[in-house]
């Protein structure tokens, strides 16, 4: 069984002791609150607090998948027949901080036994996944693209007379705006993963690669 499967199934967890400085409750953290500037804590966050587990989200390395294994162990919720169900807190029963309140969120974050872990991914490959899913037969002309456009260039001006034309935007160009903007924090679905996970001395988090992931783990 791997440590994530056991992670889910029980209660008690060995795999670290976190080392935690953090003195009052994390709404009147500084570094709660410079965290929470450029990060939507209560999306990329997901609370479990009888198994004492947090997962921190990271779009496009895998997180559907984990979801789905944390709503069905936790919650023998399944959605196979609609995967997108997984990653709506009314459907799935995965819980945000300020579902649980920021004071059982915090002792949680201290409790030594609690296990976060976040999963990252190759970069090049997530970004390739992101672009197949959400901008490969994305129309340039349809006026309700327009959003997410300018999340990742900027503006529409910075578009290329090629992709105008084809009405498509070329991989290429992609890459160079998720370059440009993924340390804005505008998308997390092209955001620096290393500006989504916390890099805190007040919570220690366990790190897993997509790659590796499938290792150990059981059909659920």
């Amino acid at each position: 069984m791997s440590r994530l499967t056991s992670a889910i199934k029980n209660r008690k967890y060995t795999f670290f002791r976190a080392q935690l400085g953090v003195r009052r409750h994390l709404a009147d953290s500084v570094a709660y609150r410079a965290y929470r500037a450029t990060t939507d804590i209560d999306y990329f966050f997901h609370v479990f607090p009888d198994r004492k587990l947090i997962y921190v989200e990271v779009p496009k390395a895998g997180c559907t998948t984990v979801k789905r294994l944390l709503s069905i162990c936790a919650y023998g919720i399944n959605h196979d027949d609609d995967p997108e169900a997984y990653h709506s807190r009314r459907k799935s029963g995965l819980l945000a901080p300020s579902d649980v309140g920021v004071k059982l969120f915090e002792s949680l974050l201290r409790d030594p036994e609690t296990l976060i872990f976040s999963v990252v991914r190759n970069p090049f490959s997530r970004l390739r996944s992101c672009y197949l899913n959400k901008f490969y037969k994305l129309k340039l002309s349809d006026p309700g693209n327009t959003g997410l456009i300018e999340q990742l260039m900027g503006d529409m001006t910075s578009l290329s007379s090629s992709d105008i034309d084809r009405d498509q935007l070329s991989f290429d160009s992609f890459v160079k705006g998720a370059c440009t903007t993924a340390a804005l924090g505008k998308n997390g679905h092209w955001s620096l993963m290393s500006a989504i996970i916390p890099n805190s001395s007040d919570f220690r988090i366990e790190i897993i690669k997509l790659e590796s992931l499938a290792e150990g783990l059981n059909p659920v």
